[in-house]
């Protein structure tokens, strides 16, 4: 599994974690509403109002959740409680308005839709919204009360939030669990890449260590970095010396160039791989045929990593045809 896709499963489990949020939101709200156009009949606009609002929060996330724009209804729903606590703290209050203390569901409905950074900085908003509210109210800037509360009332709503508070408590919980397995996926999902790549790699270091041909990878200067035995055996060198030495060294001068040249239009890109019968210089002096075929190994991004030379021995038939080069 890619980076993408563990992204699409971030965004799904957001989506997952708002669609409740949203629907306990708007059951809470049309039940604080219910309660306070039951027992504060003066106050049914305002608990209209508030029905109302909860009403176009589910409706408008609701669609932009369908839209797939995850974020941008986190973000609305998030501006809409803000500004509907706001406004009913504002004139129902102040501080003894029951929706005073609802920037606390703000804080943790960002936290679990959002993470952490974003919960920090938006009690970092609410809390100055609080303190402004709170000024606002000891120098009388606030408009008067629009909202009677009576014991009942006040009751009730202290445990319609202790309820939601009880909820979140729960999602919190959910929203834990569900990283643990991500978390779990993704560890799994790791291991098994790094299974694989050391069967990968044990299959190549068994053919690399067993091929009857020569085999060398070489960095982008011709210097091999890796030789197999075959090709110590072929070219009479340890691996330690070949890895002191650019492969022109050990080539015949008249291969030297031509060799070089094809190398050098692999690793700029402009072959993908090359086939050539040369010459070598053994360490003891001898002449080894060889027909040579070389490919080019890069990265994702294309940049190129080392080349794979395989050098088959002729030196038998070395004068069985012409040579070959394309």
């Amino acid at each position: 599994m890619n980076h993408g896709a563990f992204a699409d499963l971030g965004q799904s489990r957001q989506a997952n974690m708002l669609k409740p949020i949203l629907l306990i939101t708007m059951m809470f709200g049309l039940g604080f509403a219910a309660i306070m156009a039951i027992l504060l009949p003066e106050n049914i606009v305002r608990a209209i109002l508030i029905a109302a609002s909860c009403v176009l929060m589910m409706l408008l996330s609701s669609f932009l959740l369908s839209r797939g724009k995850t974020g941008i209804a986190s973000g609305m729903f998030l501006f809409i409680m803000w500004l509907m606590i706001t406004t009913l703290s504002a004139t129902g209050g102040g501080t003894e308005a029951p929706a005073f203390i609802g920037y606390i569901i703000i804080v943790l409905s960002t936290g679990l839709l959002l993470g952490i950074w974003w919960g920090i900085f938006v009690s970092i908003i609410c809390t100055i919204t609080e303190f402004g509210i709170i000024y606002a109210q000891l120098h009388e800037m606030l408009p008067p009360s629009v909202v009677q509360q009576t014991i009942y009332s006040q009751t009730i709503a202290q445990m319609i939030y202790f309820a939601w508070v009880m909820v979140f408590v729960f999602l919190y919980k959910k929203s834990i669990d569900s990283a643990l397995e991500q978390a779990e996926l993704e560890l799994e999902v790791r291991r098994e890449t790094e299974r694989k790549r050391s069967e990968s790699e044990a299959r190549f270091r068994t053919t690399f260590e067993s091929a009857g041909i020569g085999i060398a990878l070489v960095d982008m200067q011709g210097i091999p970095i890796q030789t197999n035995p075959a090709l110590q055996r072929i070219l009479g060198y340890s691996d330690h010396e070949f890895r002191k030495m650019p492969f022109t060294e050990f080539t015949h001068p008249d291969d030297r160039e031509r060799d070089w040249h094809l190398y050098t239009e692999l690793i700029e890109g402009k072959r993908d791989t090359y086939r050539i019968e040369k010459k070598y210089i053994r360490k003891d002096g001898q002449i080894v045929w060889g027909m040579l075929t070389v490919s080019l190994v890069a990265d994702l991004k294309g940049k190129p990593l080392y080349a794979i030379g395989m050098l088959e021995d002729i030196t038998d038939r070395k004068n069985a045809g012409p040579r070959v080069e394309r």
